[in-house]
């Protein structure tokens, strides 16, 4: 849980989609994310709540690891 991750709301991402297609001055590349960075428990903790569900149990690497194989670093990653 202690993994730094970027993340954005479905309807920021969408509505900067919609622009950067209907607007022909935009070009290039664009980063997408939100201003903060937050931790994978501060961001699970965060779902839980807006679920309405408890987000307590962290999943054990080694688990993850063993489940996905060298994919497994993407969701053992870092992006700080």
């Amino acid at each position: 849980g202690q993994q730094w991750m970027s993340w954005i709301q479905i309807v920021d991402l969408v509505d900067l989609l919609v622009e950067a297609v209907e607007n022909p001055q935009w070009q290039g590349d664009y980063n997408a994310v939100a201003p903060e960075r937050a931790t994978n428990a501060q961001f699970a903790s965060a779902l839980g709540r807006a679920l309405g569900r408890s987000a307590w149990i962290p999943a054990p690497a080694t688990a993850i690891r063993a489940a996905m194989g060298e994919m497994s670093e993407l969701a053992l990653g870092s992006q700080k």
